[in-house]
């Protein structure tokens, strides 16, 4: 079953449990609703939780939801902006690796060197799950959540991204839609 062997990847336990509350809102096997996730109202969703969701018009991704951690961790808030607007240059291989989540769909994980700026790399882990925003059959959207190491928080960074530890466990096609 996909969602035990990603449920096993996971070190953190706030990331098991954003993972649990996310699996809580699943129906029939589908990626579930963001209404159905929010519903929960589980403290761990309203504290660590970023959502991006395609904009119908424009189909770029744009941030519904950051909570409180998200937005200590990147230092701003993303509501409402879209991946160019946040990310700048890295939006392009953030875009991929949300698009990989939300077309395949997929459930994607995270290790090792997770964010990487100008002299500063960040080491934890991340979970990127695919959910339906304003679809009823496909995903259209991620939500996903990010823990860091502090003990090596601002560690020299290499002078280009580096390679990211990154799994995606494909969900039954058949249960979105596809």
């Amino acid at each position: 079953m996909p969602d035990e062997a990603f449920k096993a990847r996971l070190d953190s336990e706030v990331l098991q449990h954003v993972f649990s509350c996310w699996q809580k809102a699943r129906i029939d096997r589908r990626a579930p609703d963001w209404s159905a996730v929010a519903s929960l109202q589980d403290p761990a969703i309203a504290d660590h939780v970023f959502g991006w969701r395609v904009d119908p018009p424009t189909s770029q991704l744009v941030c519904f939801i950051m909570g409180p951690r998200p937005r200590e961790l990147y230092g701003r808030d993303a509501l409402g902006c879209t991946l160019a607007q946040f990310y700048g240059q890295a939006a392009g291989i953030v875009d991929s690796h949300m698009r990989q989540v939300i077309d395949g769909p997929a459930l994607q994980h995270a290790s090792g060197i997770i964010a990487w700026r100008e002299r500063r790399t960040d080491l934890g882990e991340r979970i990127v799950l695919p959910i339906r925003y304003a679809s009823d059959v496909r995903p259209d959207g991620v939500i996903g959540a990010t823990v860091f190491d502090y003990t090596m928080l601002g560690a020299i960074a290499p002078a280009a991204p580096p390679e990211q530890d990154i799994c995606l466990i494909p969900l039954d096609p058949e249960a979105d839609g596809a």
